[in-house]
């Protein structure tokens, strides 16, 4: 969404269509360095809200984060995986806070963090939270069907985070899709108020 070590004073949009992003691992400590997609900075803070859109067969290797990589979104972050595939998907950042304080969403809910599945593959995980980053409001997930094409999510559905507190209310809405496993929480990350799951015609 911006530059690294650079901050950005107003919002950011990231539209990716029939692409691949391909990913590649250090040799010595076997961690992904690139093929992840970040709507916020490389440690540089967002001021606003960020946007990321992934649609039209696009192929995204690595981990697409609503948030910045080590650096913090003083906004509302919103992902949209449609008719495309991830490895994993964060509403929030990697290392990185989201202190926005909540956008409304399609559903009528209040969010500061919001991803959107639509008839599309997660390898891995979905989170709503961030990876080791807070969340300060709300967050919201949805993975959905479109017509017959169902979303797949290969592990598991979170509505918190991975490491990483949600100093709110997560919602979990999966409706027509395949997972192994759906929390209202996070995974080793706590939700300080209400956690709500809804699954409709689902696969788990």
């Amino acid at each position: 969404g911006k530059g690294a070590n650079a901050s950005v004073g107003g919002s950011t949009s990231v539209s990716i269509e029939n692409s691949n992003i391909v990913s590649s691992t250090d040799e010595t400590t076997g961690e992904l360095i690139n093929g992840n997609v970040f709507g916020g900075g490389d440690q540089g803070k967002v001021f606003a809200d960020t946007l990321i859109n992934i649609t039209e067969n696009t192929k995204v290797e690595g981990i697409v984060y609503g948030g910045g990589n080590r650096a913090d979104v003083d906004g509302n972050t919103s992902v949209a995986l449609d008719s495309s595939e991830a490895g994993s998907v964060f509403g929030g950042g990697n290392a990185g806070k989201v202190n926005g304080t909540g956008k409304v969403g399609n559903d009528n809910t209040i969010s500061s963090t919001a991803v959107s599945i639509y008839a599309s593959k997660v390898q891995n995980d979905v989170f709503g939270g961030g990876n080791e980053g807070e969340v300060t409001g709300n967050t919201n997930v949805l993975v959905s069907t479109i017509t017959d094409t169902i979303s797949t999510v290969g592990n598991a559905i979170y509505g918190g985070g991975k490491a990483a507190n949600v100093n709110g209310t997560t919602v979990v809405v999966s409706k027509g899709t395949t997972a192994k496993n759906v929390f209202g929480g996070g995974d080793l990350g706590q939700v300080t108020t209400n956690t709500k799951v809804l699954i409709d015609n689902s696969e788990i």
